[in-house]
């Protein structure tokens, strides 16, 4: 037995990945904010230090408080 590849409730939207277009652009958004994030997270501590100008033991503070 097929199952049919159109979303029932709105008939001739198809579906990506067995998923509802919304759900499917909601996780690639979400995974997108993650990378992201953590693209950020690392650089944080080499702003801090090359552009603040702040000592190691504030770097090491805020580091270790996240």
């Amino acid at each position: 037995m097929k199952l049919p590849t159109t979303n029932r409730v709105y008939p001739g939207r198809s579906k990506i990945f067995g998923l509802n277009p919304n759900v499917f652009f909601l996780g690639m958004v979400s995974l997108l904010t993650d990378i992201s994030s953590e693209m950020i997270f690392t650089l944080v501590p080499l702003f801090l230090r090359n552009v603040l100008k702040a000592p190691f033991v504030s770097v090491g503070l805020i580091g270790g408080a996240v």
